[in-house]
């Protein structure tokens, strides 16, 4: 029995999971495909000097900014794929809740504490606040959107995420004890 309840629950996660781990692999792959063609760019044309001028020989450096325009654009993209991420997180943290909590209304043996789901829960619901925040900082404010934004993920990634994910390797030895045959 152990293993084989909520499987599509489970399988939610999973594939919520490998999704977002499959767009993060392809996001990196363009960030370094980004960075290249900008350094082909910059080494191989004229980014100096594209107006002509009648007098004086002062670099207009155009190119440069059309460069730097460039880059923005494809930041742009990044915030996006980001912002899935995020939501794919909030989505994984919201499935776990829903799972240890079941088992703890079964009056089954957790395998897992219903605190470790509480606190992804929590990690979830700030990951959410921080996507809204993000796309929030486009449309509105975007001194006031940005801070928040960047006090939630700071907060997230330095300190919730690390506890959350410490917490889960000191239950899993305890987790695969309760499991019958599982060292077999």
């Amino acid at each position: 029995r152990v293993g084989k309840r909520r499987m599509g629950l489970h399988l939610a996660i999973m594939v919520t999971a490998m999704a977002a781990s499959y767009v993060e692999f392809m996001a990196k792959l363009m960030l370094l495909g980004r960075e290249q063609v900008v350094y082909f760019l910059w080494t191989k044309f004229n980014t100096s000097d594209w107006l002509v001028r009648t007098s004086g020989s002062d670099e207009d450096e155009v190119g440069a900014r059309v460069m730097e325009l460039l880059s923005i654009l494809v930041h742009g993209l990044y915030l996006w794929i980001d912002a899935f991420e995020w939501f794919a997180i909030t989505l994984i943290m919201m499935f776990l809740y829903k799972s240890v909590h079941r088992i703890y209304y079964e009056n089954d043996s957790p395998l897992f504490s219903y605190s470790w789901a509480s606190l992804g829960m929590t990690i979830g619901v700030m990951n959410f606040f921080d996507l809204i925040a993000s796309v929030l900082r486009l449309r509105y404010d975007f001194r006031t959107f940005h801070q928040l934004a960047l006090i939630i993920s700071i907060l997230n990634t330095t300190l919730l995420l690390p506890v959350w994910m410490l917490w889960l390797g000191r239950q899993l030895s305890s987790a695969a004890d309760k499991i019958p045959d599982f060292n077999k």
